[in-house]
């Protein structure tokens, strides 16, 4: 995989500059990208699904995801380059809630670039679409990830046991719920 050049990394307008990352749009040109980190093979979404292995079939569920809810590009303050992605999937704009995927490239896992990613994807979903509650879903072998979530404003709201057989034992998934800040006293 080629280096994005500066010019390539900022080709949709960024919708947020941190100490560390910036946040823009997916565009139909990162797609590739994407793909190529889908074929790792390694479960680095908060959400996991396995029925998109070819790229035709990726593009396809990535368009609808991109078209429904939106797709957000992290990339390297200092070097532009693309180190993970967001999206935003069943939404239900009715009743204000949805469930968000994040992929993030493992160097930077448990980093301090991935807990701005969590924190600034997460506000600018909230401020976009005035959810009053985002979910993310994480299989119990993660459990590095789920103390993470769970110590930077996440609360567990149920644990499914057994929900996923990693080929030697079964794994429960946790659904997290994160609140804007201003509904925590609504709830």
């Amino acid at each position: 995989m080629q280096p994005l050049t500066p010019a390539e990394s900022v080709a949709a307008p960024t919708i947020y500059v941190g100490d560390r990352i910036s946040l823009r749009p997916v565009t139909a040109a990162d797609y590739q990208l994407l793909f190529e980190w889908r074929l790792l093979g390694k479960r680095h979404f908060l959400s996991s699904d396995k029925s998109t292995t070819t790229y035709p079939r990726f593009i396809e569920w990535f368009r609808t995801v991109h078209e429904t809810g939106g797709a957000i590009l992290v990339l390297d303050k200092n070097d532009l380059q693309p180190v993970g992605y967001g999206i935003l999937y069943n939404a239900n704009l009715w009743d204000g809630w949805a469930y968000i995927a994040l992929f993030i490239l493992p160097r930077f896992a448990y980093s301090r670039h991935f807990a701005e990613f969590v924190k600034f994807h997460s506000t600018f979903l909230f401020e976009r679409h005035r959810f009053r509650k985002l979910y993310a879903e994480i299989y119990g072998d993660a459990e590095r990830l789920l103390a993470h979530m769970l110590n930077n404003g996440w609360v567990e709201e149920s644990v499914r046991r057994g929900h996923y057989s990693d080929g030697e034992k079964l794994v429960d998934l946790h659904t997290l719920a994160l609140y804007p800040p201003t509904t925590e006293n609504d709830r």
